[in-house]
């Protein structure tokens, strides 16, 4: 049963390209229709058109290579690249160019078919009911309407007419889709690129769409195209074209050059179509490219910065630059950034050194393409003093109970406002936040223990270091009064008790043996000498002791008589009797005038007048005439 479908026709007498320009117009208007999607078509270079008479029979027909008819072929809207059945029927439309060149486009539907044997050589086509379009052919004015029949003779079969009669015979629809897709197949088939994306460009551009033959050519191979609009406009988007592509002999590839235009107005993406139709002498499965036309004057979007920024005074930061989607010619900043810093209106870029703290600020950057459209992204800065760094303590850290300990104090770089510390001090050590120096007499023994001090800054910035604190009991070998630790400051020998440095000593911790000790020699012992290491002072005046006594050691390195000359020159062989040059009963290591001659040896003691090789002080006739200088005195001293 024959159905009515909504296909268009157009009938107008125009030259070519105006033409294909309205044949594009009718594909896009039967495109639209929800159901149908694509666009097949093949072409006949030979058929009929007759009067119906009856079943499978048409009279009063004549050839189609008789009436002037080029570009004979059947098309139809499909959701694929094969021709396809529409409910129950094989619609289309027949589209041709009449003797005057003007372009037909017959809706209807494949009724019968005409064969040889098994071979299908003519289908014969239908007009919906209603149809009614005058064509010229070279016998005159032809109107075709739902009482004819336009018969498609497949390319290479003959069209076996008699008469102007064609009789032929029914066939199921779906045996003439086989048939008709088998014809396609055999077909050379067409090919469009399916989509385009082109950007606006000032200076021109173009969407170049290319068009394939499956196999090259064996016969000069036409087909239409033409441009149609979309969302884009013709004329200020891009240029209708329109135009012939001719494929020779051998060739199987040809472009479509369509300008497109810079309209200069900030607007979404926008498409057209084109199209191609009409072939001669292969089939279209591909018929439409979508050319999406991307705006070079879009509204920029997306702007972004990196937020929060810190910096810090005196280091140079990395350039904080936009990302951004779009074109952009220039951009704005508002407020005012942190000394040092600058704005970039070219590249959105900050860069700098800052010189000064600043407080966090919140900036805002615009950017703006070449027909004024923005975009803006807030973002925040805060620059900082350079942060105090390298903080360091000794470590490890041993103290002695109720031994007051040198001050600990921090190392740092840069500028600290304030000092913390993590943990909690040994009794009698403390802290100050002021100078994060540990000062104090620890008075309770600490296991080792370690201490974290974090340093910080005005503007919040901190570095810290970790080391240890140990308190021991007092350790002192030699029982003197001065720490095994001390000594070991000291350089003294920490099990000698008479080898100790006085200043370091803390008497109330001398032992009682100490005490019992004589260390000088001087006859009192250690525990009532006030300076037991002197024999000079504080002692009972006893005999000087032995050579070779560790006593004697001490005798030695101390000056009794204050001449300059140490005990150990003066008594060389040491106690229990010293030298006594002039017999006076004064040794001389307590005698300031050891030859009694009037002059003290501190003024004798480097001078030897008779070169005798004995210094004055100890030459009784320093100038050798044979007077014993006690009688000259000091008034004849040259013999």
């Amino acid at each position: 049963m024959q159905k009515s479908y909504p296909f268009f026709k157009e009938s107008k007498k125009k030259s070519f390209f105006p033409r294909l320009l309205l044949l594009v117009t009718l594909f896009f208007s039967m495109a639209a229709t929800p159901a149908l999607a694509g666009y097949v078509s093949v072409s006949f270079n030979e058929g009929f058109i007759g009067d119906q008479n009856g079943n499978n029979k048409a009279q009063n027909a004549v050839a189609v290579s008789t009436t002037g008819i080029t570009r004979f072929s059947f098309a139809q809207n499909s959701t694929g690249s094969t021709f396809q059945l529409q409910g129950n029927d094989l619609p289309g439309f027949v589209t041709f160019y009449d003797k005057n060149n003007v372009y037909h486009s017959i809706p209807g539907l494949m009724n019968w078919r005409e064969t040889s044997g098994s071979t299908i050589r003519t289908m014969v086509f239908l007009p919906n009911p209603g149809t009614s379009e005058t064509v010229t052919l070279n016998s005159g004015s032809y109107t075709i309407n739902d009482t004819k029949a336009i018969g498609l003779t497949f390319n290479g079969q003959i069209l076996n007419m008699s008469g102007g009669i064609i009789t032929g015979n029914a066939a199921t629809v779906s045996s003439m889709l086989t048939d008709l897709n088998a014809y396609l197949n055999s077909q050379p088939k067409l090919n469009i690129t399916a989509t385009l994306s082109v950007t606006e460009n000032p200076s021109g551009t173009n969407a170049v769409a290319t068009v394939t033959l499956s196999s090259a050519a064996t016969v000069t191979t036409l087909v239409d195209y033409s441009t149609s609009g979309g969302t884009a406009t013709n004329g200020s988007d891009y240029t209708n074209t329109s135009g012939t592509l001719t494929f020779a002999v051998g060739e199987s590839s040809k472009t479509i050059t369509v300008p497109i235009l810079d309209d200069l107005i900030g607007e979404n993406t926008e498409t057209f179509n084109i199209v191609i139709a009409n072939a001669t002498n292969a089939a279209i499965v591909t018929n439409t490219t979508v050319v999406s036309i991307l705006d070079n004057d879009a509204a920029p979007s997306g702007l972004t910065y990196n937020t929060p920024n810190v910096y810090y005074v005196g280091t140079t930061i990395s350039s904080l630059d936009p990302t951004v989607n779009g074109s952009v010619v220039s951009y704005a900043l508002t407020g005012t950034l942190p000394a040092g810093l600058s704005f970039d209106t070219s590249t959105g870029k900050i860069t700098g050194t800052p010189t000064a703290a600043a407080t966090t600020a919140s900036f805002t950057v615009t950017a703006t393409n070449n027909v004024g459209s923005t975009t803006s992204n807030t973002f925040t800065i805060e620059v900082r003093i350079a942060p105090p760094s390298s903080l360091t303590y000794n470590t490890p850290n041993s103290y002695t109970v109720n031994i007051a300990i040198n001050s600990l104090d921090p190392s740092v770089t840069g500028t600290v406002t304030s000092y913390a510390l993590t943990g909690t001090l040994p009794t009698g050590l403390t802290f100050n936040t002021s100078t994060g120096k540990i000062t104090g007499t620890p008075t309770v023994v600490t296991a080792t223990t370690s201490f974290t001090v974090t340093a910080t800054n005005s503007s919040g910035s901190t570095t810290s270091n970790t080391f240890t604190i140990t308190v021991s009991e007092i350790v002192d070998s030699d029982g003197d009064g001065v720490s095994d630790s001390q000594e070991a400051i000291d350089g003294t020998n920490p099990n000698d008790g008479c080898s100790y440095k006085p200043a370091s000593q803390i008497f109330a911790n001398t032992s009682t043996a100490w005490r019992n000790t004589d260390c000088d020699g001087d006859g009192t012992n250690n525990g009532t000498d006030s300076e037991p290491l002197n024999y000079c002072v504080g002692g009972a005046g006893g005999n000087p002791p032995s050579l070779g006594t560790s006593a004697y050691t001490i005798f030695g390195s101390n000056d009794c008589d204050g001449d300059g000359i140490l005990n150990s020159v003066e008594c060389a062989w040491g106690g229990p009797s010293c030298q006594d040059y002039d017999s006076d009963g004064i040794p001389n290591f307590q005698d300031p005038d050891s030859d009694n001659d009037g002059i003290p040896d501190s003024i004798e003691k480097n001078i030897d007048t008779d070169g005798d090789g004995i210094p004055n002080y100890l030459d009784l006739d320093s100038d050798n005439d044979g007077i014993l200088d006690s009688t000259e005195k000091a008034t004849d001293r040259d013999g």
